[in-house]
């Protein structure tokens, strides 16, 4: 085995450690949802590089699967915000498992980092996920980051998604914002907006 392979063998190790970390996590996502409820969950706010973070949540899930393809497009060398880092790892690791749960014949997962302004004097950066999967009925997308709720077209997948409330709640907790545009068979954008670091 040569070097570049024995490295990238260990980096996937690393990885696939990682990801069992957070999977230890994301079972406590029930505790968080009470914590949640009841304002107790503590968050640790600090500034945080969006791209880098978000590039290392895609390279653990990429190893993951065969059939999707997760790429990063931001013109930005950084961009830093002020969350609680290990929870917006949290945050991108549920959504992101879940796009790819609702993607079953895979294919792309686009990520897009931008700036924008709320306004003249408020800078956010803005995070997109895109995925080409099932979508949901028009009449759904409102209620899908209720505490136990998922698209209809999701019932024939097994698992609930109490993530999604607790990546809701999170963003919300950091001063962000989540939505999403999803059109049945054709996709879901996913939209979160944080503060960026003045």
């Amino acid at each position: 085995m040569n070097s570049n392979a024995a490295n990238k063998s260990k980096e996937d190790v690393k990885c696939l450690s990682s990801l069992r970390d957070m999977d230890l996590k994301a079972q406590d996502d029930l505790r968080d949802v009470t914590h949640l409820q009841v304002g107790r969950l503590k968050l640790n706010i600090e500034p945080c590089d969006l791209v880098a973070l978000t590039r290392r949540v895609v390279r653990r899930l990429q190893i993951t699967t065969k059939k999707h393809r997760l790429q990063v497009h931001t013109r930005l060398h950084y961009l830093i915000v002020l969350v609680d880092a290990l929870r917006m790892e949290q945050v991108l690791i549920n959504l992101l498992k879940n796009v790819i749960k609702y993607s079953p014949d895979g294919g792309r997962i686009d990520l897009e980092i931008t700036e924008g302004h709320e306004s003249v004097q408020v800078r956010v950066a803005v995070l997109l996920i895109k995925d080409y999967g099932i979508g949901m009925p028009d009449e759904q997308p409102y209620q899908v980051f209720g505490c136990a709720s998922r698209a209809e077209n999701a019932l024939t997948f097994k698992g609930s998604s109490p993530g999604f409330y607790v990546s809701r709640s999170l963003i919300e907790q950091q001063a962000g914002y989540i939505w999403f545009d999803a059109v049945e068979q054709q996709g879901t954008t996913l939209y979160i907006t944080l503060p960026a670091y003045a």
